[in-house]
């Protein structure tokens, strides 16, 4: 096993900016806030073992070999949202460049909610 080593750095904001390996000798990382990775760590119980996709999504093993997108992690996304960012860089995984979208099949008009009908035939 090998240990990833994290570079920190402080941002031009004062918050400190973790620049966090993915994969051995890929030359990629994913970048975030220190908080928001000592959440993981704590909080979630996550290991440091990260890689990333063949489209650049930055992953770690969990619980009984599940493969988990970390900015599901940070965002505490249920399973019908997704993941969005603002940037359309996935290695960027700081607060404001995530938000979350709804995937549920309805439409919104006028605040009322309109869920397709399944057709019988």
């Amino acid at each position: 096993m090998y240990a990833q080593k994290a570079t920190i750095q402080l941002s031009e904001q004062g918050n400190e900016v973790v620049y966090m390996p993915l994969g051995r000798n890929t030359g990629k990382a994913a970048i975030l806030y220190r908080d928001d990775l000592d959440r993981l760590l704590v909080k979630k119980g996550i290991n440091t073992r990260w890689y990333c996709n063949n489209d650049n999504y930055p992953l770690v093993v969990g619980k009984q070999n599940k493969r988990i997108m970390i900015a599901r992690l940070l965002m505490d996304a249920e399973p019908e949202q997704r993941v969005m960012y603002r940037d359309g860089n996935p290695l960027n995984l700081r607060r404001e460049n995530l938000y979350l979208k709804d995937t549920a099949h309805k439409k919104i008009t006028n605040d009322i909610a309109y869920v397709p009908l399944r057709r019988a035939w």
